[in-house]
């Protein structure tokens, strides 16, 4: 995305010297295709492991828990929900001003990236401590 964003333009002063002939992508309509792109990932991300969570031998409770973490995943949909709404702001002459919400609301989808994370990381530790009293409990 990064490198498509980076040569939008040909030649590529015309990004920032609107005076040069040449010709640029519809920003509007980038921002448009990457962000369904990355919300349909993500509710596909999110539903994928679902079946086979159910099917799995644990008890109810913990196919929920098991679930729940993939939810997290989740509000990163409603933050690209966000930024699709902030997309019609950018068919502004100033990209450089107009886009900054889109780019508040992309590190935000970072942070709850992070969360998740966090918290598969927190089950795990919680997991291993539980283990490993038990260990120590047989000896």
């Amino acid at each position: 995305m990064e490198i498509g964003l980076g040569l939008e333009c040909i030649p590529i002063e015309r990004v920032w010297n609107s005076n040069v002939a040449g010709s640029c992508l519809d920003l509007v309509a980038f921002s448009y295709f990457t962000n369904i792109t990355n919300l349909i990932t993500d509710v596909w991300v999110f539903l994928l492991p679902l079946p086979i969570i159910f099917k799995l031998h644990v008890t109810q409770r913990r196919k929920f828990e098991v679930a729940g973490v993939f939810a997290v995943g989740l509000f990163t949909c409603g933050v690209t929900l966000a930024r699709l709404t902030v997309v019609v702001s950018q068919g502004s002459s100033d990209f450089t001003w107009s886009g900054v919400p889109l780019g508040i609301l992309s590190k935000r989808k970072f942070l709850w990236v992070l969360t998740g994370w966090g918290i598969c990381l927190a089950v795990r530790v919680q997991e291993w401590a539980n283990r490993s009293e038990k260990t120590c409990k047989k000896a």
